[in-house]
């Protein structure tokens, strides 16, 4: 996430030279934010996944001998 505060960071910075780039600048950064919300829950959901088809795997695994 420290990445992540720089960019913001750097976004707002040139916001504040020119106010009227402000307000667009603010929305690019909500947006940024929400895609990388996304991506990190898409992320958890697919390690989930691998851990529960590791689990199932074992299960079978262990059922056979």
């Amino acid at each position: 996430m420290a990445d992540i505060d720089k960019v913001v960071s750097a976004i707002l910075a040139a916001a504040q030279v020119s106010g009227a780039i402000r307000q667009p600048a603010e929305r690019y950064v909500e947006q940024y934010r929400e895609i990388l919300a996304l991506l990190d829950m898409e992320d958890s959901a697919d390690r989930h996944a691998a851990a529960q088809r590791a689990s199932h795997a074992s299960a079978k695994e262990a059922k056979k001998r």
